[in-house]
């Protein structure tokens, strides 16, 4: 669906010269990521609805989403593996916060994640390689980004004892968005990639 979508839009833009021929991959992988994000974005948050915690999602998408798209991070191959993973994280992230209500076990998290992405943020892609300029960028971005969401979960863990779930939703937010930075992450999901391709050959013969 996603494919078809993009296509039709890029024929579009071509039969109306909106664009270059010579820059379709650039559009075509500008416009994936935005399908992509939308319908991964309507999927989750119809799925949020129907459990009854959108706004713990729509925090937990935010704070998350803050830091990826500064600091990065590995990419799934194919839109369902990052729909699925995106549902794990999130709900999992949701329906474990209540359980995680201990202040130093949640500051001892938060500041681990602080060092991490300090050290590997940003991390970038096949599909969008930084150049040393933007790594600049990106790394500043990281980690004040990283501040910002330090000072308001701190304020808001002392100021309010009400908020410590949200709280704690997100700092597993940026715990999950720290993990897919660390070379632990890549590796892993290089594994299982890995494998999953063998196992279709050895069924395929």
């Amino acid at each position: 669906m996603i494919e078809f979508i993009v296509n039709e839009t890029l024929k579009k833009f071509n039969d109306n010269q909106i664009i270059d021929n010579d820059n379709e991959d650039i559009y075509r992988y500008g416009l994936q990521l935005l399908v992509a994000t939308i319908v991964k974005g309507i999927v989750i948050l119809l799925i949020a609805f129907i459990l009854k915690v959108v706004p713990e999602t729509i925090l937990f998408l935010s704070v998350f989403a803050s830091l990826r798209v500064n600091a990065g991070g590995v990419h799934a191959d194919n839109y369902f593996t990052c729909l699925l993973v995106t549902i794990v994280f999130n709900f999992g992230s949701i329906y474990l916060a209540p359980l995680l209500t201990n202040g130093f076990i949640l500051f001892a998290i938060l500041y681990i994640c602080g060092i991490l992405i300090y050290i590997y943020a940003p991390v970038d892609t096949p599909n969008k390689p930084l150049n040393k300029d933007e790594i600049i960028i990106y790394t500043k971005r990281s980690r004040m980004v990283f501040i910002i969401l330090l000072i308001l979960i701190t304020t808001a863990f002392f100021a309010n004892p009400s908020l410590n779930k949200y709280c704690s939703i997100a700092i597993l937010a940026i715990l999950s968005e720290t993990f897919s930075i660390t070379p632990f992450a890549t590796n892993l999901y290089k594994w299982v990639t890995k494998t999953n391709i063998k196992e279709v050959e050895l069924n395929e013969k």
